[in-house]
């Protein structure tokens, strides 16, 4: 029975040996399993760069023309935009001239939405509303000296509207 080796009779090892060596062993396999080899992706798809000598050269797009092109596109559009604004703006104005025309105006009668109405100046200036259009009458035959500033229709937002 003497053939017979007892197991548990091991070469004894050192609590601080058994440290040293149980930390070699980790790191050495936390290595092989971390470290990969250089230039190889998980997934190329993501890459923004070849990851091999054969993968295509990287070129950097030339957006010089890209930018001068969209540069004259919104450019392009703004002054469109600023010119609709600007004869909006006028018309506004013109609008504005010929209500205040009209409410300064001399006015006999309760003007009625959506009715024409015209506007008349005497030769001292003073101005005045009439339903009797320009081609109703001749102010001239009868004697009467008018000068006709236009024809107006009355909007429901009480804003007179030249026809």
């Amino acid at each position: 029975m003497a053939d017979r080796v007892n197991c548990m009779e091991r070469p004894s090892i050192d609590s601080s040996q058994l440290g040293d060596i149980f930390h070699a062993l980790c790191s050495n396999i936390e290595v092989h399993i971390l470290k990969k080899p250089d230039r190889v992706a998980d997934n190329k798809m993501t890459m923004a760069y070849g990851d091999n000598v054969a993968a295509p050269a990287i070129t950097l797009p030339d957006t010089k023309d890209y930018r001068e092109v969209k540069v004259k596109e919104a450019q392009n559009k703004l002054k469109t935009r600023y010119e609709e604004l600007e004869a909006e703006f006028k018309k506004l104005v013109e609008t504005a001239a010929d209500n205040e025309l009209i409410y300064n105006a001399n006015i006999r009668f309760s003007p009625k939405v959506g009715e024409v109405y015209h506007l008349y100046q005497k030769e001292d200036g003073e101005a005045w509303v009439s339903l009797i259009g320009p081609e109703e009458w001749t102010p001239s035959r009868l004697g009467y000296d008018f000068e006709f500033l236009g024809s107006f229709r009355l909007a429901t937002d009480s804003v007179w509207i030249r026809i």
